[in-house]
């Protein structure tokens, strides 16, 4: 790794770990509006809610576009420039506010359910909100900056929380989600003009930059939330509502670790790959050690929820989400899988290869909505999720496959740069299934305490053992060398530091 492959490399891994600090930060802001809704509501209020997000969600894959990103990867982006990405996401957001409310009657009708007209009128509100967010926090995106970002997510959950947890001691039902769902982007985006203000004025004078690259984008966000959402609308054509909420809140659970670790990679990775897209040999190992490092972050995490999901559900959730510990487990380790095309987002984005992105969402759909009506409508829950992981599982053949097609890299050069970290998975894995074991029968209050012992002692044993390989390999290059060089320099600037303090 050269000087210049170093200096990006630090810079993305201070701005990675500014976003995975805020969505650290923001989860626990979610986790505990999550247990306060466990604790006031029913499962049949998540399932009743579960319908409504998930046709919002994928409608709102028209307005989640990376108009942003095209800002990122301008060379000079000027104000008109700023300013058509905000329009255009004004008038997705309006678009779909409208197609919400004429969706609403006909998809109540076909569930038998009345209440689901107000709730997904509401909820329109809350994309619509999002995509109004300063245009200006893309200039400080440039340069890898996301401080601004943080707070901005920081004080939406922060609002979000409030509002919903208010809501449910008063209303004890289902609307308290939806007034929580709404006030987060609402503060969201107030707070974005204050940390990055920009005086906005509508305009599509530069239309064109955005739409041939934002028209397969668009066809690929859809078709993704079609794959990844639209296991809920079907398990609510056949399971009880009941059973739908325990399946809805074991999603939120098991999809901590992505949104909280593996998401806030995605934006500094797409600024990353753009800065080396006309090195190929240099963007090959950034994007090698990238889904490395995506790896090392999310498995301890992701794993450690798989194995201790029955008594973090049930001390956190209660005795009523009694059915949700397994599916926590196996939604778990279906991110373990999705994890492995999570870099390959931001790779085509970087290049311009939205065509590429939406041709995987593709396959992957073309598995997915066939496997999940055969085996849904036979084992419902059971089926969602074998039908999920056999998604995973080729998404993960056909990341592979076009990787080595789109910037070179052969399958055996992606196999080892994650080989060491898989290997020190499982030897994690198998400390954590030997220690719940050994304290099987432990009282779960007792055993929560002993969880952060446990989990640090297999995150030790986890990096041991891939610096252990490392050696064994000849320490080539890749993870654990960054890992080296990124903590001699912070001991370095610590010393520094402690020096100056010293004079």
């Amino acid at each position: 790794m050269d000087a210049a492959q170093g200096s990006i490399g630090a810079r993305m891994a201070s701005g990675t770990m500014t976003l995975i600090v805020s969505r650290l930060l923001t989860r626990c802001f979610d986790l505990v509006l999550l247990v306060v809704f466990a604790r006031l509501l029913l499962p049949r209020d998540f399932g009743t809610v579960a319908i409504a997000l998930t046709i919002v969600q994928i409608l709102e894959a028209v307005l989640d576009m990376p108009v942003a990103q095209v800002v990122v990867r301008s060379s000079d982006p000027s104000r008109d420039l700023i300013d058509t990405a905000f329009t255009i996401s004004l008038l997705r957001g309006l678009l779909l506010m409208l197609a919400l409310a004429a969706l609403a009657w006909p998809i109540a009708l076909l569930y038998g359910n009345a209440a689901l007209v107000p709730v997904i009128c509401a909820l329109g509100l809350a994309p619509a909100m999002r995509g109004l967010t300063s245009p200006a926090l893309a200039l400080y995106a440039r340069v890898i900056d996301f401080r601004r970002d943080l707070l901005v997510e920081f004080t939406g959950k922060a609002a979000g929380l409030l509002a919903g947890t208010i809501a449910a001691f008063i209303l004890r039902d289902y609307r308290a989600i939806v007034v929580s769902t709404i006030a987060t982007p609402i503060a969201m985006m107030a707070t974005s003009f204050l940390v990055a203000p920009h005086r906005v004025r509508l305009t599509l004078r530069h239309g064109r930059q955005f739409y041939g690259f934002l028209g397969w984008f668009t066809a690929s966000q859809l078709v993704s939330a079609l794959n990844w959402r639209s296991n809920r609308l079907v398990l609510g054509m056949y399971v009880p509502s009941g059973a739908l909420g325990s399946f809805t809140l074991a999603g939120d659970l098991a999809a901590v670790p992505e949104q909280g670790l593996i998401q806030p990679m995605i934006r500094p990775l797409v600024a990353a790959f753009a800065r080396v897209q006309d090195d190929m040999e240099r963007l090959r190992v950034l994007y090698c050690n990238s889904v490395a490092t995506t790896l090392a972050i999310s498995f301890p995490v992701v794993i450690g929820l798989a194995v201790f999901a029955d008594p973090v559900v049930g001390l956190v959730l209660g005795a009523k989400w009694s059915a949700t510990p397994p599916i926590v487990t196996w939604l778990a380790l279906g991110v373990c899988l999705s994890a492995l095309t999570a870099t390959y987002t931001p790779l085509c984005i970087a290049l311009g290869r939205a065509t590429q992105l939406f041709g995987l969402n593709l396959i992957q759909m073309i598995v997915l909505l066939p496997a999940l009506l055969l085996l849904t409508a036979r084992w419902g829950v059971t089926g969602a999720i074998a039908a999920q992981f056999l998604t995973f599982a080729v998404g993960a053949v056909a990341v592979m496959l076009r990787v080595r097609a789109l910037i070179g890299a052969s399958i055996l050069a992606q196999a080892r740069a994650i080989g060491r970290v898989v290997a020190g998975a499982i030897v994690y894995a198998a400390l954590l299934l030997a220690v719940k074991h050994g304290l099987h029968g432990t009282p779960p209050a007792t055993l929560m305490l002993l969880l952060p012992i446990a989990g640090g002692a297999g995150l030790a044993l986890f990096w041991a053992t891939m610096f252990l390989l490392w050696r064994m390999a000849g320490r080539p290059d890749g993870l654990e060398r960054f890992v080296l060089r990124l903590g001699a320099r912070i001991l370095e600037r610590s010393r520094a530091k402690w020096i100056r303090a010293q004079a």
